[in-house]
């Protein structure tokens, strides 16, 4: 049994705990958090997309400004965001680590705010779809669904909407899939 196999069944017990208890329990909260936190974050290979982005970042230059007009396959944003980490020295990896720590703590906004005390039941609806599709292997529209989920969902329902339609321009940027 692989261990996204074992994540997925501790999810799922955890869940089934937090029915009957009627409550979140902290300690499964947190531990099953922070594994998925580490599963994403450690990654080297995993997910389809995992090399064709490497290519990407190699292959870009170490300036923002020069990113955006190179001729490889991404928008704007996301070289720019791409070659903003190169030109601080991170290597692909390092940029995986700091991005993955970014989507889940984007996520666990979304979680903090809308989860009430069903947090366990979402995280079994986030692994197979989210998790595994998209923060695992389309980076870009998994950036774009983080950022909507822990600010704009926020501000579109406190109707902060010049704030939400600025930010939803820029993820544009990163990708298209946003507007």
């Amino acid at each position: 049994m692989s261990l996204y196999h074992i994540v997925f069944l501790f999810l799922i017990a955890g869940a089934l705990a937090e029915h009957i208890k009627k409550k979140t329990p902290k300690v499964l909260f947190v531990s099953a958090y922070v594994i998925l936190t580490l599963m994403l974050c450690l990654r080297f290979g995993q997910g389809t997309d995992y090399f064709n982005y490497a290519s990407i970042y190699r292959f870009l230059p170490a300036d923002p400004i020069a990113a955006m007009d190179a001729s490889n396959h991404s928008e704007p944003g996301w070289k720019f965001i791409c070659a903003t980490f190169k030109m601080l020295g991170a290597s692909y990896p390092v940029f995986i680590f700091i991005l993955s720590l970014g989507l889940m703590l984007l996520f666990l906004r979304f979680l903090s705010r809308f989860g009430g005390n069903r947090k366990l039941l979402l995280l079994v609806l986030f692994y197979h779809t989210l998790y595994l599709s998209y923060f695992m292997s389309i980076l870009r529209q998994g950036l774009v669904i983080a950022v909507f989920l822990g600010v704009l969902l926020p501000w579109l329902l406190e109707r902060k909407y010049v704030r939400y339609c600025m930010l939803s321009v820029l993820l544009i940027t990163i990708h298209t899939v946003s507007a």
